[in-house]
């Protein structure tokens, strides 16, 4: 079983590597105990700051801006890195006000992810909203059984009211 577990290890990244020590209860005692190994004897990262250490200044801000993917001590080592760097970083992300104020056709409200620490782009905006427009026509069409014809009057209608912008 270790020879199938260096080859997985062989074929990780150092971050790969390292968000494995950070999640090490998510996998199997021997295969932490192979990923410290890796990391220490054959590529000579000592520690966690060895690691953050080494990483360019953009590599720890795109750790930063994807903290959602990342344990919160993972997190925390970034910004202790980007600290001692003096590298000012973003802790709250702003969001349009438009977008926390209005509500969809289904009279929910749209809020921001309180978890991610980016701005969104209007990309990912427009995707989001979309999505709430898909789920709003299933949900009339398998939960409550109405008609197609029903269902595009009604994303018609919801179209018009333009709160799903």
């Amino acid at each position: 079983m270790n020879n199938s577990f260096q080859e997985v290890i062989n074929e990780k990244s150092d971050d790969e590597l390292i968000n494995i020590l950070f999640r090490s209860g998510e996998y199997q005692p021997e295969f932490v105990e192979l990923v410290k190994k890796e990391l220490v004897n054959v590529r000579n990262i000592q520690s966690y700051e060895d690691f953050f250490q080494s990483k360019s200044d953009e590599e720890l801000i795109d750790f930063f801006n994807q903290s959602e993917e990342y344990p919160e001590k993972y997190i925390a080592l970034v910004k202790k890195e980007l600290n001692e760097r003096s590298i000012s970083y973003v802790t709250e992300k702003q969001t349009p006000v438009h977008f926390m104020d209005q509500t969809n056709c289904l009279g929910q409200h749209l809020q921001r992810n309180p978890h991610k620490k980016t701005v969104p782009d209007s990309e990912k905006a427009e995707m989001e909203v979309a999505k709430q427009i898909y789920n709003f026509a299933a949900n009339l069409l398998f939960k409550e059984k109405q008609s197609r014809d029903d269902v595009i009057n009604a994303l018609i209608k919801c179209r018009k009211c333009r709160n799903c912008d």
